[in-house]
């Protein structure tokens, strides 16, 4: 029997929806995305909301109370399968990040950064910490979520701040997919993922899907939410990206 291969679209989106997304989930279905990365959302197996609980039938979810914490969720044909990586830095808890296996097939490393009680190492230092513990790990892997960071805050006095974050996943292939796309430089980004109390005079780019070679050479789009439709619900807008594969059909 002859196999045939067609082309087909992974659409991906990154949100970080400001809480209460079983009310908000409904405005994320034009997307059609086939995998959602959800931060500040409630776990859905402990929801009493029917059509959340239905929308999220296949996820994975991790957080501090059963109202905040990150989620993945995924269309019922996909297989997400957490994967058991340590979350301990010398003997301390990173915070958050959620990392799964899909379809068998390649890494997704769910973010929502905390300041976790840290005086040095809160947000972007929590990744660089996760990072030291699993950046060997990281073949054919997608990071994405609301990272809390900027190069425009780096501090030189740090060794571990958002440039030399972005330069150690540069240094293992991996990159952020919207700088690749729009042809921009870290902190030079010209649209905002992210308004301070929801001002529209305190715009910040903060959330990021980073992707290894698999995906770059792949990616076919990445959209920001339009704001004049997501600030009314969520001082974030959503991330959206496309990348084009194969599959193989007998």
């Amino acid at each position: 029997m002859e196999l045939s291969k067609i082309e087909f679209v992974l659409k991906i989106i990154t949100w970080n929806c400001s809480g209460a997304l079983r009310k908000k989930f409904e405005k994320l279905i034009c997307f059609d995305a086939d995998i959602y990365i959800i931060q500040e959302c409630e776990n859905p197996a402990e929801t009493k909301h029917i059509e959340y609980k239905q929308w999220a039938e296949n996820f994975l979810w991790i957080g501090d109370s059963k109202n905040k914490g990150i989620g993945i969720f995924a269309k019922k044909d996909i297989e997400l399968k957490r994967l058991n990586w340590s979350d301990n830095f010398e003997n301390k808890t990173v915070k958050h990040f959620l990392p799964c296996r899909v379809n068998g097939d390649f890494n997704l490393i769910a973010v929502w950064t905390h300041r976790n009680n840290s005086p040095t190492f809160g947000y972007i230092g929590q990744l660089w910490k996760y990072l030291q513990i699993h950046k060997s790990k990281l073949s054919k892997s997608l990071i994405a979520g609301d990272f809390n960071s900027n190069k425009i805050w780096d501090k030189t006095s740090r060794y571990w701040n958002h440039s030399n974050v972005v330069a150690e996943l540069n240094e293992i292939g991996i990159r952020s997919l919207y700088h690749i796309y729009h042809k921009e430089e870290q902190g030079e980004e010209t649209q905002p993922t992210f308004f301070l109390y929801r001002k529209l005079e305190k715009p910040y780019h903060i959330d990021y899907v980073f992707g290894s070679k698999e995906f770059i050479i792949k990616l076919r789009k990445v959209e920001l939410g339009k704001v004049y439709e997501w600030l009314k619900i969520s001082d974030h807008m959503p991330v959206f990206c496309e990348f084009e594969t194969r599959k193989t059909l007998s």
